[in-house]
């Protein structure tokens, strides 16, 4: 499944939080990442199952849009991975303008 970030495109100023929508098959915990289009990672938000954002079903997790340091991030395409036990879940993209 696809994870979604709405809005997007996203102008993180206007529109916190974003919102990462994904659906999971079971409770698990996720580990979520943000990677700018270098491939270095900007966020990382870790989530224990059957909490908001690792239970079994369609999932939402809201985002400030900002680095693990507090940085409001600039303007491009950032990719999202979800990822269970070591294991890919899905991947999406998002559009972020300020």
């Amino acid at each position: 499944d696809m994870p979604m970030t709405l809005p997007n495109p996203c102008n993180p100023a206007k529109d916190r939080p974003l919102t990462i929508r994904y659906t999971l098959s079971k409770d698990a915990d996720i580990t979520l990442y943000v990677y700018d289009m270098a491939g270095q990672m900007v966020a990382k938000k870790t989530i224990q199952a059957g909490g908001a954002g690792g239970s079994t079903g369609f999932n939402e997790v809201p985002w400030d849009g900002r680095s693990d340091f507090g940085n409001a991030l600039g303007n491009g395409v950032y990719s999202t991975v979800i990822t269970a036990r070591g294991k890919i879940l899905g991947r999406g993209q998002m559009s972020i303008y300020q």
